[in-house]
């Protein structure tokens, strides 16, 4: 089982899903998606023997091509863990299992997401399928950094994402820096178009969820100061 995976969108199970998995088995995953592109994970199906702290039967992610990569999370149990998404474009995946109790195990799908590095002028973001509706569960991630001192001027030409008056559900979150610890510029649900915003400085981090389909395209214009 495991293997190294090129071919996106796609999925991997257990061995003998859904029968009870092996015990003493080890699987190992990579998934890799094209270039500038990040890795999405839904958990279809989920069911590892449970313990308090994940140390017998468990499954493992982390955020790159290999072991020593960051750790995203572990995750035992049956309860289905929330969606991954990676901050480049590999994934690895371990699957551990003990000589104890064996359950069904998991069954994943992965695709791959947004693009997430700009670095040119001037240019369009768009969620995937633009112009058509992006698919349910979409998160895209963008950070914008212009290769030279610059501010950042973007516009928001359409939006048309689910409305709810906090935005819980589907938002578009701008944050005037690197990262989300950087000040939120601006947070958008339902339907806009044509808004205006500028940075302070020369990155813009962009963050966008969803759990229904919609769609968003914004242009980004790079200021030399």
């Amino acid at each position: 089982c495991g293997g190294y995976i090129q071919t996106v969108p796609g999925s991997i199970q257990t061995p003998n899903y859904p029968d009870s998995y092996p015990p003493t088995t080890e699987c190992t995953w990579i998934i890799e998606a094209a270039a500038d592109h990040n890795v999405q994970l839904i958990f279809l199906t989920f069911d590892i023997v449970l313990d308090s702290y994940c140390t017998g039967d468990k499954v493992e992610f982390k955020d790159g091509p290999n072991e020593n990569s960051p750790w995203i999370a572990s995750y035992c149990g049956n309860i289905s863990p929330p969606n991954i998404t990676t901050t480049g474009r590999y994934l690895y995946i371990r699957f551990i299992s003990d000589d104890q109790i064996q359950t069904a195990g998991m069954h994943l799908f992965f695709d791959q997401a947004c693009k997430i590095s700009l670095n040119d002028s001037s240019g369009f973001i768009s969620s995937p399928n633009y112009p058509s509706n992006y698919p349910s569960l979409t998160k895209c991630v963008w950070i914008i950094s212009p290769p030279y001192e610059s501010l950042i001027q973007l516009t928001v030409l359409n939006l048309e994402i689910e409305y709810e008056t906090n935005c819980l559900y589907d938002s578009l979150n701008i944050y005037d820096g690197k990262n989300e610890s950087s000040l939120l510029l601006a947070k958008y649900c339902g339907s806009y178009t044509n808004e205006v915003l500028n940075s302070t400085s020369n990155f813009l981090f962009i963050q966008f969820t969803s759990d229904t389909s919609g769609k968003l395209k914004i242009h980004r214009l790079i200021k030399k100061e």
